[in-house]
């Protein structure tokens, strides 16, 4: 698969849970923008092959059929958490940070509030200070307005 978007159903599928697409994205030839990370649509027996034809790559599973690709291991939503913060000059403790994948476990953790959306997965559920509904549900307005932020 040398293009960036495919008509597999198993990645039409992964975009739609977690991107919540309505229309396919159209191919993508050429780019001439920097990249930071990619995704990999792939099931384990697949990204296995990846993982192992490129060592020097980080691979971080947030979905049963996507992985994001990182060529910097230090490159983070965590690591990204951190630099606005010290920016903004906010402390940790005032911030609250949202996730749904088990890429966000550790910025949850790190921040004062981390709030799981219900479409999260376990793990991160129970890592979280609090949980929220659903994405698709305004999970996001429904936390907010249940710890009286709004």
């Amino acid at each position: 698969m040398n293009d960036i978007a495919s008509k597999d159903e198993r990645v039409i599928r992964a975009l739609n849970e977690t991107l919540n697409l309505e229309r396919y994205p159209d191919k993508v030839k050429n780019l001439s923008d920097e990249m930071y990370c990619i995704c990999l649509y792939a099931d384990e027996a697949e990204a296995q092959k990846f993982i192992e034809r490129y060592p020097a790559l980080t691979f971080d599973r947030f979905h049963g059929y996507v992985m994001n690709v990182l060529e910097d291991s230090k490159v983070s939503k965590l690591t990204a958490i951190q630099k606005v913060l010290e920016h903004l000059n906010i402390s940790k403790s005032e911030a609250i940070a949202f996730g749904d994948g088990g890429n966000d476990i550790e910025m949850l953790q790190y921040v004062g509030l981390g709030v799981a959306m219900g479409n999260g997965g376990e793990e991160l559920k129970r890592r979280a200070d609090f949980v929220t509904t659903k994405a698709s549900e305004g999970g996001i307005s429904y936390a907010l307005k249940k710890l009286h932020i709004i």
